[in-house]
């Protein structure tokens, strides 16, 4: 029985959670370019990507888990001066990324700076730092850093900069037959991103059931000493 309530509550939590989560939209651009060694042959990629991302944000304080679905294009060629693949798509994908907050440069509601996860319902401008992997149907990385403005109850602004992987797969024709690549292109990539309702709801939910689970066994304790 005790079991089947803490699911139950676990379950509650999670959809309460993303209920009460921010919504980000951005855009980004991408440039791929610069030479990488790939199954041992030293290959060279040039071309570039332009995405647009709408999602959901789970905000801890000490951490943000967002889930973009991006719509991405993708033009680049991956060569080793004797082959090369072309790319050109348009790819739909589900990401999961990472938002963790390291400092604080100024919070305008008290006039100091220091670690966020230090600060209820702020008012900030921050440093914050990103990684992200694709999901679905490929499996981007990225990792980077971002300048965030961030007030609690209304929006986080975040300008970014970003190291990226870019996935690869296509077929090769060569004498005698056909070669597979498949690999990670290296790139770097810049974007704004704006999330509306922001603030630590996921954060203040858990501390809500927490308290009452407490609440509840205390009483629960309370009555049964009573008998």
């Amino acid at each position: 029985m005790k079991t089947s309530v803490k699911v139950v509550m676990m379950a509650l939590m999670l959809g309460l959670t993303l209920g009460l989560s921010g919504c980000m939209v951005g855009g980004y651009h991408q440039r791929i370019g610069g030479s990488f060694e790939e199954a041992g042959q030293p290959r060279q990629a040039e071309g570039s990507i332009n995405a647009v991302e709408l999602g959901v944000v789970a905000d801890f304080r000490y951490a943000r888990l967002g889930m973009p679905f991006e719509g991405q294009q993708r033009e680049f060629v991956v060569s080793d001066g004797e082959s090369e693949v072309s790319v050109e798509e348009v790819v739909e994908l589900r990401a999961l990324r990472l938002d963790v907050p390291l400092w604080s440069f100024r919070n305008f509601k008290t006039k100091s700076s220091g670690y966020p996860g230090v600060m209820p319902r702020r008012e900030s401008l921050e440093l914050w730092a990103t990684g992200s992997v694709g999901i679905s149907p490929i499996p981007t990385r990225t990792v980077g850093l971002g300048l965030v403005f961030y007030r609690f109850g209304s929006v986080a602004i975040r300008v970014h900069g970003d190291y990226v992987m870019v996935p690869y797969s296509e077929d090769v024709r060569r004498i005698g037959g056909v070669d597979r690549w498949e690999g990670h292109a290296p790139g770097w990539m810049a974007g704004l991103e704006v999330t509306v309702a922001a603030g630590e709801y996921a954060l203040e939910l858990i501390k809500f059931v927490l308290d009452v689970d407490k609440t509840s066994r205390e009483r629960t304790k309370e009555w049964a000493g009573a008998r």
